[in-house]
């Protein structure tokens, strides 16, 4: 057994997960009974905005543009309509967190931009849009090119769940009622959180309490289309089914239900893997030492894995539960998680005791399933409960990424592929360690989803 610090544990939001479920399928029976009402859209207030009236090469808002460093908005919607110029360019700007203040702006936004509709830098003298995902810690508008005199006024929104953007695994349930909108009972425009207004397409007429997905291949471009399957969702162990595929909350991101005869076991001991409820649950034994069990499978060709997964423990040092790379040659392992770490940082106020238990994110390396080696990244966190983790191999570097909403990833931590393994790592998968466990508890690690590509 180790005395460091340097470690963390997932939390379980099985028990919030379970709630939302039974809620959700409470009000799609509702829906199912209920007469008939007229459509009355509800139109959700965006998180983030701003306007700009413009009629000179210039900025706004001024100085560090809009403060985002604690908003968290990720999906964007920028507008204008220009009087006068002959010439300009709009721009939605972005910039880092230097101090407190502004860094460099640039066009767009460089963590994980995605362009939904519309384009960025746009030279249209009558107006433009552009709808994208991305964040940075500032946002601007700016006014260049211009040729003439007039003036460009617009707005800027953002909303932080984009539950209408950037994917098309998003089921969203349309709540309207009876309308005009030709044979049967359906609605005309989908109603979601943030963004409103986008038609459904062009031969698709949705029955009152259908749910549906978002696309930007259909026509109109984007729109919405029917989930695939049945249409009508159930509730099937952690997921809720359309009877083809599974949504796993908090955010419903659609699951690739992980197989238990795909996996290989490391280190198995007295550990065991069950599926429940359309997941696997790994047990790992109480034990007073680092021992990694781990359920791994072939990378292959693949270079990204997302994972979604909870973790039951008790609160004790060095517990844990998370994702690993796996080196099958040397057996050396670099995992990926939340554990249970005895520190004066986790105390309050801090150094107040010799010692607090407390939850970090951490990157941990072994020699082998029961060697610990060393932490090469810690962040201390009163409670972390991140249930996406993402795993990436390419161009020679290890890749970390966390996530809230299964839809944007941050990365925490990188490192050389060869900086530990002795080549690369050749097998992934998760992993419990029950270290330091009392009274006979084991460390539960529960996978929803666990998808290569």
């Amino acid at each position: 057994m180790r005395s460091d610090d340097m470690r963390a544990r997932f939390f379980t939001a099985t028990a919030k997960l379970n709630g939302a479920v039974k809620i959700l399928a409470l009000l799609s029976a509702a829906a199912a009974i209920l007469p008939a009402q007229p459509v009355q859209q509800v139109h959700a207030n965006p998180d983030c905005q701003f306007f700009f009236t413009l009629s000179t090469a210039s900025s706004l808002p001024t100085g560090s543009g809009f403060d985002n460093r604690q908003q968290g908005c990720s999906t964007w919607a920028m507008s204008y309509v220009n009087s006068g110029f002959t010439g300009l360019t709009v721009t939605l700007q972005s910039a880092p967190n230097n101090a407190g203040s502004a860094g460099t702006f640039a066009a767009g936004f460089p963590v994980q931009q995605t362009s939904i509709s519309g384009s960025n830098a746009i030279t249209d003298t009558t107006g433009g849009f552009w709808w994208v995902q991305g964040t940075n810690a500032f946002v601007r508008v700016n006014l260049s090119g211009l040729s003439g005199s007039g003036v460009v006024n617009g707005a800027v929104y953002g909303w932080r769940i984009p539950n209408a953007g950037g994917g098309t695994n998003g089921a969203i349930v349309c709540l309207t009622g009876d309308v005009a909108a030709g044979s049967g009972s359906g609605c005309l425009t989908a109603t979601v959180e943030g963004i409103e207004g986008v038609p459904f397409c062009t031969g698709y007429t949705p029955a009152n309490g259908d749910y549906v997905q978002y696309t930007t291949g259909g026509t109109p471009n984007p729109c919405y289309t029917a989930v695939a399957g049945t249409g009508s969702l159930s509730v099937s162990g952690f997921f809720l089914t359309d009877g083809t595929h599974y949504y796993i909350g908090p955010t419903f991101q659609q699951a690739t239900l992980p197989s238990a005869g795909d996996f290989s076991w490391v280190n198995q001991g007295g550990a065991t893997e069950v599926a429940s409820g359309n997941a696997l649950v790994l047990t790992a034994p109480s034990g007073s030492g680092d021992n990694l069990r781990l359920r791994v499978q072939n990378i292959g060709s693949n270079t990204i894995l997302t994972v979604n997964l909870s973790c039951t423990t008790q609160v004790e040092n060095f517990e844990s539960c998370g994702v690993a790379f796996y080196e099958s040659a040397t057996g050396k392992i670099i995992e990926f998680l939340s554990d249970n770490s005895n520190t004066t940082a986790n105390c309050v106020p801090p150094g107040s005791a010799s010692a607090c238990v407390g939850t970090g994110l951490t990157v941990n390396r072994f020699t082998n399933s029961t060697t610990y080696s060393a932490s090469v990244f810690r962040q201390n966190f009163a409670a972390w409960k991140t249930q996406w983790v993402q795993l990436e191999i390419s161009g020679g570097n290890l890749f970390f990424r966390t996530s809230q909403d299964g839809v944007n990833f941050v990365q925490q931590y990188k490192e050389a592929s060869n900086a530990f393994f002795t080549t690369a790592p050749n097998q992934w998968g998760y992993v419990a360690n029950s270290n330091n466990s009392v009274s006979s508890q084991p460390a539960i690690a529960t996978l929803f989803s666990f998808k290569m590509q």
